[in-house]
């Protein structure tokens, strides 16, 4: 499912690049504990190789992902955000997105 959507992403136009949450996470998030990395990181390493072979960039945040778009977003590098549990829904649009 996320190679389709990746691969629906690129046929449309749209440069994507991957970031993945640091490889320590915090122990609590908004003073509740988080749960750690469990099983993703074997997805994460195949996921990124996938990526890799259609060109597209990925990188690995300071700390969780979601603070590092929103880091890039505020100051201009990228159009729109995605988050990789919205790549399961039926969701068509990406708000803000621009195409090449």
């Amino acid at each position: 499912m996320l190679f389709g959507r990746l691969l629906q992403l690129l046929t449309n136009g749209y440069r994507v690049v991957l970031v993945f949450d640091a490889k320590s996470l915090p122990p609590a998030k908004r003073d509740q504990a988080t749960t750690g990395r469990g099983g993703v990181v074997e997805l994460e390493r195949r996921f990124r190789r996938l990526a890799a072979a259609l060109g597209v960039g990925s990188r690995t945040a300071a700390g969780e992902a979601e603070a590092e778009l929103a880091m890039l977003y505020k100051e201009g590098h990228i159009d729109a955000v995605m988050d990789v549990r919205a790549f399961p829904s039926r969701k068509r649009t990406l708000r803000g997105a621009k195409r090449c």
